[in-house]
């Protein structure tokens, strides 16, 4: 499997006033994992290929942007890694505390 720079989406929170939400692109809160020579088996099938992507968002738990956002994952995945959008699969986590960089950050915080 060969892997392609696909770029990242970094939500933009909307404001007080708009509820709109929309994407910069950015790799500085992205991190990413692939996993190669994985057998996925979709209606006992394993011949064409298929995503299953997790996306573990912190502090968005009104889930602003989340049709946006899966539209443009899966619009990505099928022009770069050829993959029918009916295979590929979004499982969506809210992250509500997180640590990095030994520091605690706790979405509860920031409201």
């Amino acid at each position: 499997m060969s892997i392609h720079h696909l770029p990242a989406f970094c939500p933009v929170w909307p404001s007080s006033s708009a509820r709109q939400f929309s994407f910069r692109i950015s790799e500085e809160y992205l991190l990413l994992e692939f996993e190669d020579n994985c057998h996925l088996w979709l209606r006992g099938q394993n011949q064409d290929p298929i995503a299953y992507i997790e996306a573990a968002i912190f502090g968005n738990e009104p889930h602003y942007g989340y049709d946006a956002f899966t539209t443009e994952v899966t619009n990505l995945f099928a022009k770069v890694l050829n993959i029918r959008p009916g295979h590929i699969y979004i499982k969506y986590e809210d992250i509500i505390a997180w640590g990095v960089q030994g520091m605690y950050i706790d979405r509860n915080r920031y409201r």
